[in-house]
């Protein structure tokens, strides 16, 4: 009514349950859009929709495996966990996405196992060292006396282990058995390429 005047929750609990509930919501929206993003930014970058569908669906496999591992860890989707969700793409996404753009990069001459294997030569020891530096950074915080911090560092430790088995074992054998060969799967793109300018370089 009116004449109450402006009112606001005290209940610590009922306030803390929105947030939960706003966590949530906002863990699974960063989830989704942080999946779609890269593979925009993969189909731009390697012109190629076979590419990057491979390279989606190794990245959507390590963020279900890496859920599916927190729920036998016994965690509840609480705000913690919400926000160890909401960054979890973030570092799916990193290993992956540069194999497969050192693949797409790689002379089109050659095999996919030859191109998979100059990706390797190229950018493998920078992955490798890459999560190898989180893995030990992360370490730290089991030993944190804080419980956000433990729960923390164990999923970011959990993360890193899995999206660096799938990029360096999965996503090759995907590309090695399923990748594009030549110019298969590639998009014409000539403000992409430079067809354009090489059109106008010719006719002046």
């Amino acid at each position: 009514p009116e004449e109450v005047g402006s009112f606001f929750s005290a209940s610590f609990s009922l306030l803390y349950l929105q947030s939960v509930e706003q966590a949530r919501v906002t863990a699974w929206s960063s989830v989704v859009g942080s999946t779609c993003l890269p593979a925009v930014i993969l189909l731009i970058f390697t012109r190629n929709y076979i590419l990057t569908a491979l390279a989606t669906v190794n990245i959507m496999m390590i963020v279900v495996c890496v859920i599916g591992a927190v729920t036998l860890f016994g965690w509840t989707l609480g705000l913690f966990e919400a926000v160890c969700i909401t960054l979890l793409v973030g570092f799916s996404v990193d290993y992956t996405v540069h194999l497969a753009i050192a693949f797409g990069e790689a002379d089109a001459a050659l095999t996919r196992q030859q191109r998979m294997h100059m990706a390797y030569s190229s950018l493998g020891v920078s992955v490798a060292a890459g999560s190898l530096s989180t893995f030990c950074a992360c370490l730290w915080l089991e030993a944190a006396t804080i419980t956000f911090l433990v729960k923390f560092g164990s999923f970011m430790l959990l993360a890193v282990g899995i999206a660096f088995a799938f990029s360096i074992f999965m996503f090759p054998a995907m590309v090695s058995f399923a990748g594009p060969v030549h110019s298969q799967g590639k998009l014409s793109c000539r403000f992409l390429s430079g067809d354009n300018k090489n059109n106008k370089n010719n006719k002046s």
